[in-house]
Parts: C-alpha cells; structure tokens; sequence
C-alpha cells in the first residue's frame, strides 16, 4: 500500500482563466477616463489590456475569498500608496458619478460588488499594509490592506497577538492523498 501525494497551486488555475476570460471586456469611456486620470495624479494604476500578465493585477483583480467576486473585471487597478492619494482617487471619482468604484483590502467580502467591481475603479488597499505596535505595547495601528497572518507575524517577538484568521494564502497549497 503507496500514497501518492498532489500538490498544485489552486492560484494558478484560477491566473490562467481569468486571463482568457477577460480578453474581450469592453469599459465605458468615462471608466476609463477616471482610470486614466488617478494615474495621471500619481496613483499606480494597472489595467487589463496593458497589465494582464502582470502579478500585481492579477492578485487585484482574481484572488477572492467569493469567486463570484473574481468574475467581475474592473476597468482598472489602482493602488495608493497613503491617505492622501486614497483621497485624490476619491475626489476624482466624484467627479465621475456614473463610474462604479470598489474598495479591496483582502477580498473576503462574500458580497458582491463591496470589495470588487465590474466596469470601474477598484481601490487596492494592498500598498497600505503596515503593522506597527506602539511603544508602550498596548495598541497596534494595522494598515487597510494588511491580511492577519501578516500581522501576526509582525506581533509574533512581541508577545502580542490579535483575535483573527490565521489562513495565508486566498488559494493555499492544495495536498490530496490517496492511499492506494
């Protein structure tokens, strides 16, 4: 009697088709307009058509706790790097009444649409994920885009810890055994 172990990266295949999935997504002018303006203010900003390779999009705009959140296609990714540029995206997309916009800090909103948008801006808080326990130890400041395990490990040598989920990976390393 064997056991034969799998291991594959669930991410990938989920990479893979989002890629082809999205070849044919048309965005409405002001959409892209908007996009084209939080890049023009400074913001990074990634969109399918130029950046569907790149990594950065790619873990914006698919990896999801809801995969019904993967399916939608934004216009594009942007990704401020502090307040202030959260705040000029916001004041851009005031003007832009009829372009929908999504915020995303880990993509664990199973509501479709809060941390994911089809067609618009969406607002990666991933830029923003600082973990910083204060001198006197009794209160840490956690960025919008931190994920837990991240900031249990920033408290690890602290002695401190946060009540929180402790999973790492959106899609972990997937283990099958069969005992043959």
């Amino acid at each position: 009697m064997g056991i034969i172990h799998f291991h594959f990266l669930l991410g990938a295949l989920a990479m893979s088709t989002s890629i082809t999935r999205t070849a044919a997504t048309n965005f409405s002018t002001s959409a892209i307009a908007a996009c084209q303006s939080i890049s023009s203010a400074g913001t990074e900003t990634l969109t399918l058509e130029a950046d569907a390779l790149n990594p950065q999009w790619i873990e914006a705009q698919s990896r999801y706790w809801n995969a019904a959140n993967a399916n939608l296609e934004p216009a594009c990714a942007v990704f401020p790097t502090s307040a202030e540029e959260v705040s000029r995206i916001v004041y851009i997309l005031q003007k832009s009444a009829d372009v929908t916009f999504a915020v995303k800090s880990g993509g664990h909103n199973p509501n479709v649409g809060y941390s994911s948008v089809d067609g618009g801006v969406l607002i990666s808080m991933s830029n923003l994920s600082s973990t910083v326990l204060a001198t006197d130890g009794t209160t840490v400041d956690i960025g919008p885009g931190a994920r837990w395990v991240e900031v249990a490990e920033a408290l690890d040598s602290s002695g401190v810890t946060v009540v929180s989920g402790r999973l790492g990976q959106y899609y972990p390393l997937f283990e099958a055994q069969i005992t043959l």
